[in-house]
């Protein structure tokens, strides 16, 4: 059984979270391989504990059309620190005592000038996250966090879902639902056998040595994105956590991007812990609404997370 953590930085995105079918996502490095690629940067001043942010930064118009760094220097830095490492060639970067809280984490290189939005870390908490940066935009497709009271929480796509071992490949990281794990659409009860590949979850979990068991798995998108040539029409209810970017236009009639997917409101739209005029680019946010026929998802309910 394993456990692989991704960070990636991608161009163009023109990715969905629910994306149904075969995974398109890049393999992803073992985290044995990242750890060892990437020296971790130093605790400045004598710092010590706090929680450990890493992963991979791979460059690339789409998670499907992937390529290496090709030498371009990136730097990561938590915002407001000293904490701060270089991207390695091979994409590997790792940060140590980072502080407990809301952290920013900037992404600076020749192209690139964006910030990413970590919120809620906890003091020892290991965390492993897959981000797409486009230019002056990050954003997550994968977070998994593992605290040091054996906890685990895990948001990403499945890549495999085995009915017989009852068995999750989120990301690369293998989670076991046994019978009797909640599995919850919103508020509704979702059976096991109709998680598919490509839909997006949220998996509360524990590990016990190298085995992560899930406790209750919330999904978030019901059926994914239509495959290629498929249309749902209106009719295909999305679910999206992540970070708001590219906000444009007026209250009521606002569009932005939330996991690289676009997103607008209406004067339908419902908000809660926030407000239409208040949204802001670096917010972190879930979304509920519809697709549409261009790819687009109408917001029925914005709510803005902590």
């Amino acid at each position: 059984m394993r456990r692989v953590f991704t960070v990636c930085a991608a161009a163009a995105l023109t990715i969905s979270f629910g994306a149904c079918g075969k995974s398109n996502s890049p393999t992803m490095p073992s985290s044995s391989a990242s750890a060892s690629a990437s020296t971790p940067a130093p605790a400045p001043g004598g710092l010590t504990g706090g929680a450990t942010i890493g992963g991979t930064v791979v460059r690339g118009a789409a998670p499907t059309s992937i390529r290496p760094m090709s030498g371009s220097s990136i730097t990561v830095t938590v915002a407001g620190t000293s904490i701060a490492t270089t991207v390695d060639p091979s994409g590997a970067f790792r940060l140590l005592h980072v502080p407990a809280g809301d952290d920013d984490l900037d992404f600076e290189g020749p192209d690139v000038h964006a910030r990413l939005h970590v919120a809620g870390v906890v003091e020892l908490e290991e965390i492993e996250l897959r981000v797409f940066v486009a230019g002056g935009t990050a954003d997550v497709d994968h977070d998994e966090r593992h605290t040091a009271d054996n906890r685990v929480e895990i948001e990403g796509r499945i890549a495999e879902v085995n009915a017989a071992a009852r068995t999750l490949l989120v990301g690369n990281t293998l989670v076991m639902v046994p019978a009797g794990t909640p599995i919850r659409h919103g508020e509704t009860s979702v059976d096991f056998a109709q998680l598919r590949v490509g839909d997006r979850v949220h998996a509360h979990a524990t590990t016990n040595g190298t085995a992560i068991t899930a406790t209750e798995v919330m999904l978030q998108t019901e059926h994914g994105n239509p495959a290629p040539g498929e249309d749902h029409g209106n009719d295909a209810h999305v679910e999206l956590n992540g970070t708001l970017a590219a906000k444009s236009g007026m209250c009521p009639s606002l569009t932005f991007t939330v996991s690289s997917t676009s997103v607008a409101t209406n004067a339908s739209t419902q908000f809660k812990d926030t407000a239409c005029g208040t949204l802001a680019n670096g917010d972190r946010v879930e979304v509920q609404g519809a697709r549409q026929s261009n790819g687009t998802v109408l917001a029925t309910r914005v709510e803005k997370k902590k």
